[in-house]
């Protein structure tokens, strides 16, 4: 019966998804965090700032989202552009060990991190995530 659920649930939610994906097309500047880079680049050669994130599937393993989130933490560090990382804690699985490494990579590399909430339900604990990085 659960399965059941679950599948019906998943069903309802397609073309909910389908349409967040087809959304979220324009934001998105390539497959690879190469890619991203040179679209990056071309935005800086204009002077016009640019945000990296990692968009994770739903039940990334959030070691693997942390992996992403670095390697962009570094490469927008080692470009020395006016740019930021846009980081999901629930992503990170609200691991704190995660997020204080990702911040203390960030302020050694001077690069700026923003806190994006998925939903209501991940508001009050990415805000006091946000409230302890600020320590």
């Amino acid at each position: 019966m659960a399965n059941l659920v679950h599948r019906m649930a998943r069903a309802a939610k397609a073309p909910i998804n389908a349409l967040g994906r087809r959304a979220a097309k324009s934001y998105i500047a390539g497959a690879s965090l190469e890619e991203a880079l040179e679209v990056g680049e071309h935005l800086a050669k204009q002077s016009l700032r640019s945000t990296l994130g990692f968009w994770d599937a739903v039940g990334s393993d959030p070691a693997k989202v942390f992996a992403a989130y670095h390697a962009a933490l570094v490469a927008i560090g080692a470009s020395r552009r006016d740019s930021y990382l846009s980081i999901k804690y629930p992503s990170l699985g609200y691991s704190t060990e995660m997020l204080s490494s990702l911040v203390r990579e960030a302020k050694r590399l001077n690069v700026r991190l923003h806190f994006d909430a998925l939903g209501p339900e991940s508001v009050e604990r990415t805000w006091m995530a946000v409230e302890a990085a600020q320590k």
